[in-house]
């Protein structure tokens, strides 16, 4: 059913060769979108867009400006117009409050900021009315994760610039992503940096696991897709009912 949704349609998804990223271009890929991924590492690009069909990869640092307009560039050259966009942030530096200086504080906003409003002002000229926009942020906006005092303060930034833009954009349509927990390189990092276990996340997960990322992908699909058609402005949770906030 999602191929008749996605054939031929052309879709960018940032920091892809990995983790949720891959797993959502992976997911466009197999139902028939023209996908362009994007990573700091060649070798991470060659080697994912072996396992890609209809791929393109081109280098992106999402903490650079100027790595950042290349892959605009090169986006554009590809592309003379954009479907989808699927805006996944690079991490921050970890650590406390106390343990980073005003230049961690500055990197974080380039790169889980600043990156996405440039990605995104340059990319939506060649975006239609039918086109729409996934932001995927963390559960740190809503519970702040410990250790990750940049993530959790820096991130919120990207739920406001949701609902701003579904006003702005419309009628394309922009919605948010709320990930906890799944099985990538990031949960590996985060468990080291806090010295538990896969085991010890998922026993406080309601659904008793952490997800897979293709559960990530599947709702990134369908909220690109026009099931979700009055779906505009939200920023939608998937963590195995982690979160204990209501809303």
């Amino acid at each position: 059913m999602l191929e008749n949704f996605f054939m031929n349609k052309n879709c960018v998804v940032t920091a892809s060769t990995s983790g949720l990223g891959f797993a959502t271009a992976k997911m466009l890929s197999e139902n028939g979108a023209n996908v362009i991924i994007c990573s700091r590492s060649n070798s991470n690009i060659e080697n994912s867009l072996k396992k890609l069909k209809n791929a393109k990869g081109f280098t992106c640092d999402q903490s650079d400006e100027n790595s950042i307009e290349n892959f605009i560039k090169n986006v554009k050259s590809s592309f003379t117009h954009l479907d989808h966009l699927v805006y996944i942030p690079g991490d921050p530096r970890p650590g406390r409050f106390f343990d980073l200086d005003i230049n961690d504080w500055h990197a974080a906003s380039e790169i889980l900021l600043m990156s996405a409003v440039k990605i995104v002002k340059d990319l939506v000229p060649i975006m239609n009315k039918n086109s729409s926009i996934v932001i995927s942020t963390s559960i740190a906006i809503r519970e702040p994760v410990q250790d990750l005092v940049l993530s959790n303060v820096v991130r919120l930034s990207l739920a406001g610039l949701v609902k701003s833009l579904s006003n702005e954009l419309s009628p394309i349509r922009i919605n948010g992503i709320i990930p906890g927990y799944f099985l990538t390189p990031r949960l590996e990092r985060i468990i080291k940096i806090r010295n538990i276990s896969i085991e010890d996340i998922s026993k406080n997960i309601p659904l008793g696991r952490v997800g897979n990322p293709e559960e990530f992908a599947y709702l990134v699909l369908f909220l690109l897709s026009p099931l979700a058609s009055y779906i505009t402005g939200s920023m939608i949770t998937i963590d195995g009912g982690l979160t204990r906030s209501i809303f």
